[in-house]
């Protein structure tokens, strides 16, 4: 079994090489990797080609600034692997990620992504742990992972699963540039939606670093666009074979419209604020809740913006 993972690049000479480090170093040795330097105004560059130089495994790919999609976009097209996998530049994986991926799809042929655990740590200190004990080792048909994540009972990252190619290839999957967020998500959700079988790992097999100066961008216009994925999602799923899978992606999308509320009522960006207020609609057109913890505090939350979108304002700026 090949796997190739797709590393998008942009200015991280400080910790890029810890990251290629952690794949070419796995104890499973076949793999494509495939650096994408996205236009990188530092050292990145020459330090992906270095690695390039020294492993028959790395393709390095340099193109124009374009954003983390363009870049990964870039290297679906470029994949030979049998599965792909994601991981950013500055994070790492688990040694025997592979070894013990290659295990299980060789005991099960017809598995088309498998998610795992991850953890988020900082400094060296454990910041956070998602593993999913009662999913261990367990196979999954007919969408429920799916219907998992849209009920929040499965937390997964961009780098915490592997998806067989064809299925990618196939349905034409790839992420959206022009969304600034959200396009992991949505990519997650179709890769999710047309797998056939699924499995899931609870071993932490992912570690997201968060650092010191990690970037963070102030709340604009452009963090909306994770509403777009999931208007674009709910006309991308068959609401009518996919019933159940349908009426959660609506719960999921009009809890996702109030994290974005709370996010831009917390800017103090009033234009913004009045902006998402008037998409409330998009969200909530008929929305069927069923009996789940997400859709408990989502009906809470519509309550609220039903009876005064001031106090629930007032209230997501406390939370």
């Amino acid at each position: 079994m090949k796997f190739t993972i797709i590393i998008p690049c942009y200015n991280v000479q400080d910790y890029v090489s810890t990251t290629i480090e952690s794949v070419i170093n796995q104890t499973y040795r076949n793999l494509e990797i495939i650096l994408v330097n996205d236009g990188s105004t530092d050292k990145t560059f020459n330090i992906l080609n270095i690695y390039a130089n020294s492993d028959k495994r790395i393709i390095l790919i340099d193109k124009k600034n374009g954003g983390v999609s363009s870049a990964r976009n870039e290297g679906i097209r470029k994949a030979t692997g049998d599965y792909l996998f994601f991981l950013d530049g500055g994070d790492v994986i688990a040694p025997k990620l592979f070894e013990k991926i290659n295990n299980i799809l060789h005991s099960n042929k017809n598995i088309d992504f498998i998610s795992f655990g991850y953890k988020i740590e900082k400094n060296g200190k454990l910041l956070n742990i998602f593993s999913h004990k009662e999913l261990d080792k367990k196979i999954f048909q007919n969408n429920q992972l799916l219907l998992f994540f849209l009920q929040k009972k499965l937390r997964q990252s961009i780098s915490s699963f592997v998806i067989k190619k064809d299925i990618v290839i196939d349905n034409e999957i790839l992420f959206d540039e022009n969304t600034t967020n959200g396009e992991d998500q949505e990519f997650q959700i179709k890769c999710m939606y047309h797998s056939e079988f699924s499995y899931y790992i609870a071993d932490m097999l992912f570690i997201y670093l968060r650092r010191d100066n990690s970037a963070t961008s102030k709340f604009s216009i452009k963090h909306l666009t994770t509403l777009d994925i999931f208007e674009r999602l709910l006309n991308y799923i068959d609401k009518d074979n996919n019933k159940e899978i349908y009426i959660n992606l609506k719960t999921y999308a009009l809890f996702t419209y109030f994290y974005v509320l709370k996010k831009v009522v917390k800017s103090n960006d009033k234009n913004l604020i009045k902006l998402v207020i008037k998409r409330f609609k998009d969200f909530d057109n008929n929305v069927e809740f069923t009996k789940n913890t997400l859709a408990l505090q989502t009906l809470i939350l519509k309550i609220l913006f039903k009876i005064s979108p001031k106090l629930l304002q007032n209230i997501l700026k406390k939370v």
